[in-house]
């Protein structure tokens, strides 16, 4: 989960690329955890509505999470 990305992202001296597990919601600590990119399929993929679903992750995407805004 999010507390091994930031521990593995506290030792790598490589980028790194989150994969799997990956939605709207957990985008901001994906971020926060300062990966180089990360690859979302299935929040996508199996929404309801994709474009919807792909509409809302560039939007969490592009807002600025907390730690980023200060």
């Amino acid at each position: 989960g999010i507390e091994l990305l930031d521990r593995v992202m506290s030792i790598s001296k490589i980028p790194i690329v989150a994969i799997g597990g990956i939605n709207v919601e957990n985008l901001h600590s994906i971020k926060s955890s300062g990966v180089g990119c990360f690859g979302l399929i299935r929040g996508i993929m199996n929404a309801p509505n994709i474009r919807s679903a792909a509409e809302e992750t560039v939007k969490a995407f592009s807002t600025p999470s907390k730690s980023e805004a200060l």
